[in-house]
């Protein structure tokens, strides 16, 4: 068995394997699990982060714009009407009865982003840039 070039201990060499695993999965959680984009910030690429919080963003505007202008079509003109504690709730679901589908889609919509923005930044973690490479060459290439 040949010894290890870098002088590490097997355990030691398995410890900043784990440790570098960690820092490739952190773009991705945080695109998946925080908010799109973030991961690509992390990882350098800023108009792909710029490109999937814009889209998110523009979608939760959207969301709370419909629910906005429902809730205000749907709230009683009598003052003494809003007064009613199960009001909220009857009014939330008469907004998604009303617009259930929109739901769905802008739903669907926002899963779509994290998950397209969660495969670029792993994708993104999985390339290694020029300057680090041996040499700086490209890989294949002396």
């Amino acid at each position: 068995m040949r010894p290890d070039p870098s002088g590490r201990s097997g355990a030691a060499h398995s410890a900043a394997g784990r440790a570098g695993d960690r820092g490739r999965l952190a773009p991705v959680l945080l695109s998946l699990a925080v908010f799109p984009g973030l991961g690509q910030a992390v990882t350098g690429r800023p108009w792909r982060a710029l490109f999937y919080a814009g889209a998110s963003l523009a979608l939760l505007g959207r969301l709370l714009h419909r629910v906005y202008l429902e809730t205000t079509r749907l709230l009683p003109s009598d003052p003494e009407a809003t007064l009613d504690l199960g009001l909220p709730f009857r009014l939330a679901a008469e907004v998604h009865r009303a617009n259930a589908s929109f739901f769905f889609w802008t739903t669907a919509g926002i899963v779509l982003l994290c998950a397209l923005s969660g495969l670029d930044a792993w994708a993104a973690t999985r390339r290694v840039p020029r300057a680090t490479r041996p040499g700086g060459a490209a890989p294949g290439k002396p």
